[in-house]
């Protein structure tokens, strides 16, 4: 079978595919084979940009944390130059991502991937400096050691993840509405990160 794709183009015309299947079906759905259909290539084709499935949904998490730093940055950059509504612009997007990217955002921390560890530590840990800079902004003008913006970090981060995970599993929806709303998710998830917040800026 002729590839339609050169090979400029097959490498991300299976990172597409694959971020589309994952969406509508979960990983599961996600092979090779069925990447080759899609594409209308051999079945050999994918192999020779990514050794197997589990490489390549490594990439398509790598893809995934690049999106998740960049609707942060872009969220706190509408927000203006004030720390604090920076922070909490970052936690929002953060949370809102995750709503808006489920499967995404599951495959990033390595759920629903047989609990394999998925190989992005460098674009996981560029969205986790998002992070660490916003909350340094709020506390280094207070005098904060370095110890005290790491805790603060890793509280931050285990809020807006935990917030995220608690929304996916369903854990936060009501019953008028189970299936939950994009609104309803940034209402919770500005109302939560408010109160990080507040707290961060009354430290002493």
């Amino acid at each position: 079978m002729p590839e339609t794709y050169h090979h400029g183009d097959l490498r991300q015309a299976l990172v597409d595919a694959s971020i589309e299947l994952l969406s509508k079906q979960g990983p599961g759905a996600v092979t090779m084979r069925a990447l080759a259909r899609k594409l209308g290539v051999s079945h050999a084709a994918p192999k020779h940009h990514f050794s197997d499935k589990a490489a390549l949904l490594g990439e398509v998490a790598s893809r995934g944390f690049s999106a998740l730093a960049q609707a942060m940055r872009e969220a706190m950059d509408a927000a203006g130059n004030q720390p604090l509504p920076r922070l909490m612009a970052g936690g929002v997007a953060y949370v809102c991502f995750a709503g808006t990217h489920p499967e995404h955002f599951r495959l990033m921390f390595g759920v629903g991937h047989g609990g394999r560890p998925i190989e992005a530590s460098v674009r996981a840990r560029e969205a986790y400096e998002v992070l660490v800079d916003a909350v340094k902004r709020v506390l280094e003008p207070q005098g904060a050691d370095s110890e005290r913006i790491r805790v603060a970090t890793v509280a931050a981060r285990a809020l807006v993840h935990g917030l995220a995970v608690l929304w996916l599993d369903g854990e936060l929806r009501t019953r008028r509405d189970p299936r939950g709303s994009s609104q309803e998710l940034e209402s919770i998830a500005r109302a939560v990160t408010a109160l990080v917040a507040t707290a961060l800026e009354n430290q002493q």
